[in-house]
Protein backbone atom coordinates (compact mmCIF):
# COMPACT_ATOMS: atom_id res chain seq x y z
CA UNK A 1 0.00 0.00 0.00
CA UNK A 2 2.80 2.34 -0.72
CA UNK A 3 0.54 4.56 -2.85
CA UNK A 4 -1.66 5.82 -0.06
CA UNK A 5 0.39 9.26 0.16
CA UNK A 6 -0.39 9.55 -3.45
CA UNK A 7 -1.67 13.02 -4.78
CA UNK A 8 -4.49 12.20 -7.47
CA UNK A 9 -5.21 14.65 -10.07
CA UNK A 10 -8.22 14.80 -11.44
CA UNK A 11 -9.29 16.48 -15.02
CA UNK A 12 -12.96 17.50 -15.11
CA UNK A 13 -14.12 17.84 -19.08
CA UNK A 14 -17.79 19.04 -20.15
CA UNK A 15 -19.73 18.18 -23.57
CA UNK A 16 -23.35 18.99 -24.62
CA UNK A 17 -26.23 17.71 -25.66
CA UNK A 18 -27.66 19.15 -27.78
CA UNK A 19 -31.43 17.66 -29.58
CA UNK A 20 -32.79 18.13 -32.74
CA UNK A 21 -36.40 16.65 -33.02
CA UNK A 22 -36.81 13.06 -32.99
CA UNK A 23 -34.03 13.04 -30.36
CA UNK A 24 -31.68 13.20 -32.92
CA UNK A 25 -27.79 14.24 -31.51
CA UNK A 26 -25.68 17.04 -32.78
CA UNK A 27 -22.27 15.38 -33.05
CA UNK A 28 -19.14 16.89 -34.39
CA UNK A 29 -15.53 16.12 -35.93
CA UNK A 30 -12.53 17.74 -35.60
CA UNK A 31 -9.74 18.19 -38.27
CA UNK A 32 -7.25 16.50 -35.69
CA UNK A 33 -8.89 13.64 -35.04
CA UNK A 34 -7.31 10.35 -36.69
CA UNK A 35 -9.97 8.22 -36.64
CA UNK A 36 -12.52 10.77 -37.78
CA UNK A 37 -15.07 10.17 -35.20
CA UNK A 38 -17.33 11.93 -34.17
CA UNK A 39 -18.37 13.51 -30.94
CA UNK A 40 -20.88 15.96 -28.59
CA UNK A 41 -19.76 19.72 -29.04
CA UNK A 42 -17.58 20.81 -25.71
CA UNK A 43 -13.89 20.56 -24.00
CA UNK A 44 -13.60 16.52 -24.12
CA UNK A 45 -10.01 17.80 -25.47
CA UNK A 46 -9.00 19.92 -22.29
CA UNK A 47 -9.80 20.95 -18.53
CA UNK A 48 -12.88 22.63 -18.15
CA UNK A 49 -15.53 22.21 -14.98
CA UNK A 50 -17.66 25.62 -15.52
CA UNK A 51 -20.84 25.25 -17.50
CA UNK A 52 -20.30 28.83 -18.48
CA UNK A 53 -17.51 27.85 -20.78
CA UNK A 54 -19.03 25.12 -21.85
CA UNK A 55 -21.41 27.10 -23.41
CA UNK A 56 -18.91 29.70 -24.96
CA UNK A 57 -16.77 26.31 -26.33
CA UNK A 58 -20.37 25.54 -28.03
CA UNK A 59 -20.95 28.78 -29.26
CA UNK A 60 -17.58 28.77 -30.50
CA UNK A 61 -17.57 25.68 -32.18
CA UNK A 62 -21.36 25.73 -33.78
CA UNK A 63 -22.42 29.26 -33.79
CA UNK A 64 -25.21 27.79 -31.56
CA UNK A 65 -25.68 30.23 -28.43
CA UNK A 66 -27.51 27.96 -25.65
CA UNK A 67 -27.58 27.77 -21.87
CA UNK A 68 -26.35 24.49 -20.23
CA UNK A 69 -29.04 22.96 -18.37
CA UNK A 70 -28.26 19.72 -15.74
CA UNK A 71 -25.68 17.11 -15.88
CA UNK A 72 -27.15 14.09 -17.52
CA UNK A 73 -24.41 11.54 -17.06
CA UNK A 74 -21.01 11.39 -15.35
CA UNK A 75 -17.80 9.13 -16.45
CA UNK A 76 -14.68 8.73 -13.97
CA UNK A 77 -12.34 7.55 -16.19
CA UNK A 78 -9.41 5.97 -14.86
CA UNK A 79 -9.00 4.72 -11.05
CA UNK A 80 -5.02 3.32 -10.57
CA UNK A 81 -3.91 6.39 -7.99
CA UNK A 82 -0.50 4.65 -8.93
CA UNK A 83 -0.38 5.61 -12.71
CA UNK A 84 1.06 8.79 -13.94
CA UNK A 85 -2.60 9.80 -16.13
CA UNK A 86 -5.20 11.91 -14.20
CA UNK A 87 -8.11 10.83 -13.24
CA UNK A 88 -10.91 12.22 -15.58
CA UNK A 89 -14.43 13.10 -14.89
CA UNK A 90 -16.38 13.81 -18.45
CA UNK A 91 -19.87 15.12 -17.79
CA UNK A 92 -22.52 15.86 -20.25
CA UNK A 93 -24.88 18.38 -19.83
CA UNK A 94 -28.09 19.01 -21.78
CA UNK A 95 -28.61 21.71 -23.62
CA UNK A 96 -31.99 23.25 -24.94
CA UNK A 97 -33.63 21.60 -27.93
CA UNK A 98 -33.17 23.02 -31.30
CA UNK A 99 -35.61 23.55 -34.42
CA UNK A 100 -34.98 21.41 -37.30
CA UNK A 101 -32.41 22.49 -39.70
CA UNK A 102 -30.98 24.82 -37.56
CA UNK A 103 -28.08 26.21 -39.22
CA UNK A 104 -24.34 25.71 -37.75
CA UNK A 105 -21.02 27.63 -38.38
CA UNK A 106 -18.66 25.35 -37.33
CA UNK A 107 -15.12 26.52 -36.16
CA UNK A 108 -13.05 25.87 -33.87
CA UNK A 109 -10.52 23.42 -36.07
CA UNK A 110 -14.12 21.39 -36.75
CA UNK A 111 -14.90 20.26 -40.02
CA UNK A 112 -18.10 18.66 -40.10
CA UNK A 113 -21.33 17.65 -38.06
CA UNK A 114 -24.17 15.06 -38.34
CA UNK A 115 -27.40 14.86 -36.18
CA UNK A 116 -27.53 11.18 -35.55
CA UNK A 117 -30.17 8.91 -34.38
CA UNK A 118 -29.92 6.72 -31.40
CA UNK A 119 -29.04 3.88 -34.15
CA UNK A 120 -26.51 5.54 -35.49
CA UNK A 121 -23.93 6.56 -32.59
CA UNK A 122 -21.86 2.89 -32.90
CA UNK A 123 -20.81 3.94 -36.20
CA UNK A 124 -20.03 7.58 -36.06
CA UNK A 125 -19.02 8.07 -32.08
CA UNK A 126 -16.36 5.18 -31.32
CA UNK A 127 -15.94 4.87 -27.49
CA UNK A 128 -18.12 7.98 -26.42
CA UNK A 129 -20.99 5.69 -27.44
CA UNK A 130 -21.90 4.29 -23.80
CA UNK A 131 -21.90 8.43 -22.55
CA UNK A 132 -23.91 9.94 -25.25
CA UNK A 133 -26.67 7.00 -25.31
CA UNK A 134 -26.74 6.64 -21.32
CA UNK A 135 -27.32 11.00 -21.51
CA UNK A 136 -30.47 10.20 -23.70
CA UNK A 137 -31.44 7.41 -21.65
CA UNK A 138 -31.05 10.11 -18.72
CA UNK A 139 -32.82 13.07 -20.61
CA UNK A 140 -35.86 10.41 -21.46
CA UNK A 141 -36.07 9.15 -18.04
CA UNK A 142 -35.32 12.21 -15.57
CA UNK A 143 -32.08 10.42 -14.02
CA UNK A 144 -28.91 11.02 -13.68
CA UNK A 145 -26.41 8.40 -13.60
CA UNK A 146 -22.88 7.76 -13.20
CA UNK A 147 -20.55 5.69 -15.19
CA UNK A 148 -16.91 3.72 -14.43
CA UNK A 149 -14.85 3.44 -17.69
CA UNK A 150 -18.12 3.62 -19.57
CA UNK A 151 -20.05 1.29 -17.41
CA UNK A 152 -23.30 2.20 -15.28
CA UNK A 153 -22.05 2.32 -11.29
CA UNK A 154 -25.03 4.46 -10.04
CA UNK A 155 -28.05 5.52 -11.41
CA UNK A 156 -30.17 7.93 -9.33
CA UNK A 157 -33.18 10.41 -9.95
CA UNK A 158 -32.16 13.91 -10.91
CA UNK A 159 -32.77 16.86 -8.56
Amino acid sequence: MDWLGTVVTVRYTLSALVLAPGDRVLAVRSQDDPDGLYRLPGTADREVSDPYELMATVAAETGLTLPAGRVLAEDIVGDDPRSDSPLRIHRVLLFPRVPDRCPLTLAGGLEDYRWLAATGLAAYCGEQTPLIETALTAYRTGTSPRLHNGVIVTERRAA
